[in-house]
């Protein structure tokens, strides 16, 4: 792997990706959110034409698991079409009522 800001761009997305689909499910609607807002925010601050990433499309001829690429495909469609925060309420749990 080369250094390029393509590369770099992909890094993060894969790392963001993970984050979302690996790590996430079951945190509480609060904290979805607040992965949400974060990743929305890196994106958009750090690399606006994250879309258009020759590197992230799923034919690219790269040495990572289509299943990763998969992810970051899906996440960056989320993104882009703000669902990630109804995507990320669903993956999260539900709040449990104390009382």
């Amino acid at each position: 792997i080369s250094n390029s800001p393509e590369f770099c761009e992909l890094f993060v997305l894969r790392i963001l990706s993970t984050c979302f689909f690996q790590l996430a499910p079951g945190a509480s609607k609060d904290k979805m959110k607040e992965l949400c807002d974060y990743i929305i925010r890196i994106l958009d601050t750090y690399f606006p034409q994250y879309y258009k990433n020759r590197k992230a499309r799923l034919t690219a001829p790269l040495d990572i698991p289509l299943v990763q690429k998969a992810a970051v495909k899906i996440l960056i469609l989320l993104v882009r079409t703000r669902a990630i925060y109804p995507v990320g309420r669903l993956m999260s749990r539900r709040q449990r009522r104390r009382g």
